[in-house]
């Protein structure tokens, strides 16, 4: 099946602005693959990760597998998209080509220029189109890993973590305050860095148990 006439305007307007990708590329290869004469058949697969999947636990199980097997002799040409046959036409020396699908909320396509030369070659190219975005230019998805990797591994500390410090603080040196820990934290919350270290250099410069009814540094909140 093709796009729907609603389908196919919003393909137009992406011509005229420059869209948001809205998948991370995966995985892209082209091959020849005639038994008798390697470049009679072409078969080109790309494999994406739309975003709204990239976060999930096993986000390899949602990858989109995009096929495409191209007999340049017959002119037939057929797309699978995820193992399922979309497409399946054949225009000898037709070199110009477009085809569209929808999945879910996102709008696919495969283009191919009209090139002649290129074609009777057995040299033509396709590209596939994620939401009016080329494959090309579509962010790595391995780069997304990285960077997600980079960002957990710099994570703001949870409560539970200021928690745990505060606590051994109070209980350490102010003991009659431990039901307070709770409290303060709530009252520092955001600067619970800057509570710790104030608590430290407190404790640290009596060198005794605090005698404030308060765990909280001078400065008031």
């Amino acid at each position: 099946f093709d796009f729907t006439v609603e389908q196919r305007f919003v393909c137009q307007l992406g011509h005229l602005a420059k869209m948001e990708a809205t998948a991370y590329a995966v995985f892209a290869e082209g091959s020849d693959v005639g038994k008798k004469v390697k470049g009679s058949k072409k078969r080109f697969v790309w494999e994406i990760i739309f975003k709204e999947d990239a976060d999930q636990a096993q986000a390899s199980k949602h990858t989109c597998v995009v096929e495409l097997k191209h007999s340049v002799l017959a002119g037939r040409r057929t797309i699978a998209f995820n193992g399922e046959v979309i497409h399946d036409s054949a225009k000898v020396l037709n070199g110009k080509f477009e085809h569209g699908w929808a999945h879910k909320r996102h709008l696919l396509r495969i283009t191919a220029k009209a090139d002649i030369v290129k074609l009777i070659a057995e040299k033509q190219e396709y590209e596939l189109w994620v939401d009016n975005v080329r494959f090309s230019d579509l962010p790595s998805y391995d780069e997304y890993v990285v960077e997600q990797e980079k960002k957990r591994s710099t994570k703001t500390p949870s409560k539970a973590h200021y928690r745990k410090q505060l606590l051994r603080l109070v209980q350490q040196y102010d003991p009659k305050n431990v039901a307070k820990v709770d409290q303060v934290l709530a009252k520092w919350a955001g600067r619970e860095e800057q509570l710790i270290a104030g608590l430290k250099t407190k404790y640290a410069k009596q060198g005794a148990r605090a005698s404030s009814p308060s765990p909280a540094p001078a400065p008031a909140p």
